[in-house]
C-alpha cells in the first residue's frame, strides 16, 4: 500500500500535471505536506530549499537547472519543484522499503527457506521485490533496487534453483522486461542481473548447466512476444549482446572452464541464440500482424519446434488460443486447448499417471497423437508439474470454446476423458450433473436458475404451478428441474460434506467442545426434530406425532460450530427417538466399536 501511494509517476507527467493544475492531485505527498516554497525571480534563491529535495539545481548559485530557460515562469518553475519534491519522496520511501525488506531477509531467512520458499512468507516478500520491475522507479532507486535483487538471488540460491520454479520464471520475466526497456541504464542493469542469475544457478549444480535458468528464460520470451507481438527486437538484441560481454570478460568462469569444451561462456551463449531465433520469428510476425492465417502458420511452425519441450510448447498453444479467441475462431482455439491437454497427458503416462497418453485423444482430432507424442524426459522437465487437474481444467476449457462454435458432436469424446476423473477423484461440482446440453432446437434453463428454483421451492414449499409462473416456466419443467437437483445434491455433495470426522479433524472436534462449550470428551451433539407434513393417504396415523399434527423425524449430529456430520430423515412422527437412534449409521458403528479410535477414551 506504501508503495502504491508513493508511487513514482515520472517528472514530465507531474511537471505537466502541475502546471495544468489537475484536480485530481496526482502526487505522492500527503495533502499536509504539499505546500511548495516559493521562487523568487531574479534572486536566484529558494525558501526552505534542501539538496536532497532540489538535487537537480545548481548547488553553487541556487539557480534552476542549465536546460531550464532563464525566462521561465513563476509556474512552471514551482512545477519543476513540485516534480522533483515528488522524485525524492518516491525514491525514499522505495529505499526505506529496501532497507526494511533486506533486514527482514536477514532475521528470518530460516523462515523463509522453509519448504524450499514454497511458503506463503516467502510470496510475499518475492511479490514485494519484484513490484519494483513491475513499476516505473526513478534512476536513483532503480540501482538500489537492482542490488537488492542481487542480493536476495545470492541469499536464496536454493528457493531460485531448488524449489518452485514459478518463482525463477516470474524473475526471469521481469528481467527480460527490463532488458527490453528505453532507457539504457535499466537494461545495462537487467543485462547483469540477468548473467548473474545465470551465473549462480551454474554454481548451485556444481558447474553443470544452467538448466533451470535456461528455460525459465526461453518461456518468458515466449510469453512476452505472445503477449506483445510489438516487442522491441532492436532493444532485446543489444542487452544479448551484452549478456554475451559479460560471459566473454568473466576471467574467473573461463579460468574454471577452460578445459572443458561446453562450460558457462558456452551455456550463455546457446541460451542467446536460441533467444535471436525467437526475436527473428517474432520479427516475421510483426511484418504479418495484420494477416491472422500467416500469423498463426508462424506460431504453429515456432510451437513445432517446441516438441521436445512440454513447457515451451504450451506457452505457445496458449498464445495461438489467444489470437484465435481474439479472432472469433472458438473452434480452432478449442483444439489449442485439446493439445496442451493432449500434451500434459502425455507428460502423465511418462509419469506413470494416465496410462492411455496422448492415444486417448485420436477419437477428438487424429492430429493429436502423432503431434504431441514427442516430449522428452530431458531439459527441464523436471520443472514442469502437471496434473490430472490441470488437464481436466483445459479440457473443460476446450469444451466451453466447442459450445460456442456449436460442434457439439465433439463434446461427447471429451467428456468421456473428464468424467472418469471426477469420478474418481469424486472432487467435481455440481454443475456437471444438472447442466443440459444447448442444441438446436431449444437453449436449456442455465445452472444457476435450476439451483435458484430448487431453492425458493425449498425455502417456500410454493406449489410448482407458482413456482412456474415466478421463473418463467411450465409446472413439469418445474418439477422435473427441482427433483434433478435434489437428486443431484444427495448423490454428490450428501456424502462429501456429510461425514463423521476421523483423525486430526476429530481431535479438532473433541477440542472445540471442550474449549468452547466447557463439555470434555464429546465429539458431536445428537438431537431430533420433527418436520410437519400434509398427512398422506395411506397410514396416516402413522405420521401424528404427540405434538399434535403429521410430520416425519429428523436426527441429525453436529460439531462444536454447528456443523452437521450425519443425519437421519424420513421416519414416521408417532416413532420414539430411540428407535430412529438405533438406525443412525453413527449408532451402528458406535455398537461395533468402529466410530471413535482408542485415543478419545483416555484424552
Amino acid at each position: 500500500t506504501c508503495l502504491h501511494h508513493f508511487k513514482y509517476q515520472g517528472r514530465k507527467k507531474i511537471h505537466d500535471l502541475s502546471i495544468i493544475g489537475d484536480s485530481r492531485k496526482a502526487l505522492t505527498m500527503p495533502a499536509s505536506r504539499r505546500s511548495m516554497p516559493t521562487l523568487i525571480p531574479g534572486s536566484g534563491s529558494m525558501n526552505s530549499r534542501t539538496y536532497s529535495q532540489y538535487s537537480d539545481l545548481n548547488s553553487e548559485s541556487g539557480t534552476l537547472p542549465s536546460h531550464v530557460p532563464s525566462q521561465t515562469s513563476s509556474s512552471e518553475a514551482d512545477a519543476l519543484v513540485k516534480a522533483l519534491q515528488e522524485a525524492n519522496m518516491s525514491t525514499e520511501v522505495g529505499l526505506a522499503v529496501l532497507d526494511i525488506l533486506s533486514l527482514y531477509c536477514n532475521f528470518f531467512k530460516k523462515n523463509l527457506e522453509y519448504k524450499d520458499g514454497d511458503n506463503s512468507l516467502m510470496q510475499r516478500v518475492f511479490e514485494l521485490h519484484l513490484y519494483f520491475l513491475q513499476h516505473s522507479q526513478s534512476e536513483t532507486l532503480q540501482k538500489h533496487v537492482f542490488a537488492a535483487l542481487r542480493q536476495f538471488i545470492r541469499k536464496f540460491e536454493n528457493v531460485l534453483y531448488r524449489g518452485n520454479a514459478k518463482l525463477c520464471g516470474d524473475l526471469c520475466y521481469e528481467i527480460l522486461r527490463s532488458c527490453n526497456s528505453k532507457l539504457y541504464s535499466t537494461r545495462k542493469e537487467a543485462c547483469a542481473l540477468l548473467y548473474l542469475l545465470m551465473r549462480q544457478n551454474f554454481e548451485h549444480t556444481k558447474k553443470k548447466s544452467v538448466i533451470r535458468v535456461h528455460l525459465q528464460v526461453i518461456i518468458s520470451v515466449n510469453k512476452l512476444i505472445g503477449n506483445v507481438v510489438g516487442l522491441s527486437n532492436s532493444h532485446l538484441q543489444e542487452s544479448l549482446a551484452m549478456i554475451n560481454s559479460y560471459a566473454s570478460s568473466d576471467r574467473q568462469m573461463q579460468r574454471r572452464n577452460k578445459q572443458k569444451k561446453s562450460g558457462f561462456p558456452a551455456e550463455v551463449k546457446d541460451l542467446t541464440k536460441k533467444i535471436r531465433t525467437v526475436l527473428m520469428a517474432t520479427a516475421q510476425m510483426k511484418e504479418h500482424e495484420k494477416d491472422p492465417e500467416m500469423l498463426i502458420d508462424l506460431q504453429y511452425s515456432l510451437a513445432k519446434s517446441y516438441d521436445s519441450t512440454p513447457e515451451l510448447r504450451k506457452t505457445w498453444l496458449d498464445s495461438m488460443a489467444k489470437i484465435h479467441l481474439k479472432h472469433g475462431n472458438y473452434s480452432e482455439e478449442a483444439h489449442c486447448f485439446i493439445h496442451i491437454a493432449a500434451l500434459i497427458a502425455e507428460y502423465l503416462k511418462r509419469r506413470g499417471c494416465f496410462p492411455q497418453g496422448c492415444a486417448a485423444f485420436k477419437l477428438i482430432s487424429p492430429n493429436v497423437e502423432k503431434e504431441e507424442s514427442g516430449i522428452k524426459d530431458d531439459s527441464g522437465m523436471q520443472d514442469v508439474q502437471y496434473t490430472e487437474e490441470t488437464m481436466v481444467e483445459y479440457l473443460e476449457k476446450a469444451s466451453r470454446s466447442l459450445e460456442v462454435a456449436e460442434r457439439y458432436e465433439m463434446l461427447g469424446e471429451i467428456y468421456k476423458l473428464v468424467i472418469p476423473i471426477y469420478e474418481f477423484n469424486r472432487d467435481y461440482e455440481l454443475s456437471v450433473f444438472i447442466e443440459r446440453m444447448t442444441t438446436k432446437f431449444r437453449s436449456p434453463h442455465p445452472v444457476g436458475k435450476r439451483v435458484v428454483v430448487t431453492l425458493w421451492r425449498l425455502a417456500t414449499n410454493i406449489e410448482f404451478r407458482t413456482l412456474g409462473h415466478l421463473f418463467g416456466m411450465g409446472r413439469s419443467t418445474a418439477c422435473m428441474i427441482f427433483h434433478d437437483v435434489v437428486d443431484a445434491i444427495n448423490s454428490i455433495l450428501l456424502p462429501k460434506f456429510l461425514k463423521f470426522s476421523t483423525g486430526q479433524a476429530l481431535r479438532n472436534t473433541i477440542d472445540g467442545f471442550r474449549t468452547r462449550w466447557g463439555f470434555p470428551q464429546c465429539c458431536g451433539a445428537i438431537d431430533g426434530t420433527h418436520i410437519q407434513i400434509i398427512a398422506p393417504k395411506e397410514h396416516h396415523a402413522d405420521y401424528y406425532n404427540r405434538k399434535c399434527h403429521h410430520s416425519v423425524l429428523l436426527q441429525a449430529v453436529v460439531d462444536y460450530n454447528y456443523r452437521f456430520s450425519n443425519i437421519n430423515v424420513g421416519h414416521a412422527g408417532k416413532q420414539h427417538d430411540a428407535h430412529v437412534l438405533r438406525e443412525l449409521s453413527v449408532f451402528l458403528k458406535a455398537s461395533a466399536g468402529e466410530l471413535l479410535p482408542n485415543w478419545t477414551i483416555i484424552c
